[in-house]
Parts: C-alpha cells; sequence; structure tokens
C-alpha cells in the first residue's frame, strides 16, 4: 500500500511540474532544491548568482536514471571558462546528488567539486 502511495504521489508531483511550470519535473526538482552546503538557497538562486546564460537541460540514461545538466560560463582569472555541473535524480524518492562538476571540460575533484557549489552559494544572492 506504502509503494502505491509513493507511485501515485511521484506521479502526480511529475505531472503537476510539467504542467504547470513548462519543464521536466526533474529539472524543477533540483531548481527548487536545496544542499546541505547552502541551505539558505535553492539551486536555481546558486546558478543564477554565479553561471553566466545557464543552459538546464534533462538526461535520460539508458538504464532510466535521469540526470540534469547545468551548463554556461564562470569568470575565473576574469576570463570566461565553461562549466558543466551533474545532479543525479533518484525519482522514487524525489531527490537529487551532485555527480560531477565539470570546469573546462576536466571532472573536478570531490573537494574542488564542494568548493565550486560554496562559491556558488557565496556569490548568489539572498
Amino acid at each position: 500500500m506504502k509503494k502505491l502511495f509513493i507511485a501515485i504521489f511521484s506521479f502526480l508531483f511529475f505531472a503537476t511540474c510539467y504542467l504547470f511550470f513548462n519543464q521536466p519535473a526533474q529539472i524543477v526538482l533540483v531548481k527548487n532544491g536545496k544542499l546541505s552546503i547552502c541551505p539558505n538557497k535553492n539551486v536555481q538562486q546558486m546558478v543564477d548568482g554565479f553561471i553566466l546564460h545557464p543552459l538546464w537541460k534533462l538526461e535520460s540514461l539508458e538504464d532510466q536514471q535521469a540526470k540534469v545538466s547545468i551548463s554556461g560560463q564562470v569568470l575565473v582569472e576574469e576570463k570566461k571558462t565553461p562549466i558543466r555541473i551533474v545532479f543525479l535524480i533518484d525519482e522514487k524518492d524525489n531527490k537529487f546528488d551532485l555527480e560531477s562538476v565539470i570546469l573546462k571540460d576536466e571532472v573536478q575533484l570531490p573537494f574542488v567539486s564542494r568548493g565550486v557549489l560554496l562559491t556558488m552559494c557565496e556569490a548568489s544572492k539572498s
């Protein structure tokens, strides 16, 4: 019974997001979600305050796992540098986790990725 309730709730959540926001529910989930390292701001606020011309994209994988990626440019030493942040979506529990931060086409180590997210948090407006 509990699994049926979760399945129905998940379906309604994703359908509502798509209908009202005209975006895939997975993107809405990430945009409105908050990270533990930046609990006072949602991800969209962090992105808008740090990434130039962000492009949000839903990527479906072969194993039915979804990813949301945000790509754009950031200023590094006053030069525009490409960045891509990827979140792995857990549709069953309506959660997401950071998969990777990619700067200049190089996947960053976890501590560097965390530093980027902290910088995004600090750079975003309240």
